[in-house]
């Protein structure tokens, strides 16, 4: 019967050292705070802010038959920047409807948000301000104006699916918006008893912004933006 050689007493010694060393290491970096380090998304990298490309983004002021509208209009970077980013929407699935998620990444909402702000401040009364943004997942498209004391937010594609509205010539939606907090639907056409009209068109009062509403006294419907949020299921 063969015996087992014993295991060197240095060689135990080498690996008590190395275990004692590596626990020392760790309750160090526990007694600073520093957190463990993952691959995280695509806006925690550090290339999270790099540039678009131009062909991927386009913005413009465009005439439009649906004014006069509340501009020029001027609004900060970083508060167009927080309202792309809370748009949120659902998309269609086989008996229900998938959870919320972002429209836009951080990262697109910052790019697009930088081009909107000059745009909506060199706009007429009878334009307003159209988006493009082609991504892996297809053209996420809409419409940017202000007037009667909204902000509008009109979508009329996302990653590639069109806006459908429900009649007789046309499919289920593909798609919704999710109202957040200080967000409604189109206030003018939404009723009551049917509240899922205009799911692609999100307003913002202004008051709500502390924004100016540029003297327009005028408001699209009496009831509360705040009685018009649609909660789903």
């Amino acid at each position: 019967m063969m015996k087992t050689k014993p295991v060197p007493n240095f060689l135990v010694v080498l690996c008590l050292l190395l275990f004692s060393a590596t626990c020392a290491a760790t309750c160090a970096a526990k007694e600073r705070g520093v957190e463990p380090v993952f691959k995280g998304t695509p806006e925690e990298s550090p290339n999270a802010q790099k540039p678009l490309e131009p062909s991927r983004l386009s913005v413009s002021a465009v005439p439009s038959k649906e004014g006069p509208f509340k501009h020029p209009f001027k609004i900060s970077e970083s508060r167009m920047k927080n309202l792309l980013r809370g748009i949120l929407f659902q998309k269609s699935a086989t008996f229900r409807w998938k959870n919320p998620e972002h429209m836009l990444t951080d990262r697109e909402a910052d790019q697009l948000a930088r081009r909107i702000v000059p745009a909506l401040a060199a706009a007429g009364k009878d334009e307003w301000v159209e988006f493009r943004l082609s991504g892996k997942g297809g053209k996420t498209t809409g419409r940017i104006f202000v007037t009667k004391g909204y902000l509008n937010f009109r979508i009329l594609s996302i990653q590639g699916y069109d806006f459908l509205k429900k009649g007789p010539k046309s499919t289920a939606h593909a798609w919704k918006l999710v109202p957040q907090a200080g967000q409604g639907f189109f206030p003018s056409r939404a009723t009551a008893w049917n509240r899922d009209e205009e799911t692609n068109w999100i307003v913002v009062k202004l008051s709500d912004l502390s924004l100016p509403a540029n003297d327009d006294k005028g408001t699209p419907e009496k009831q509360p933006l705040k009685d018009r949020i649609n909660v789903f299921p």
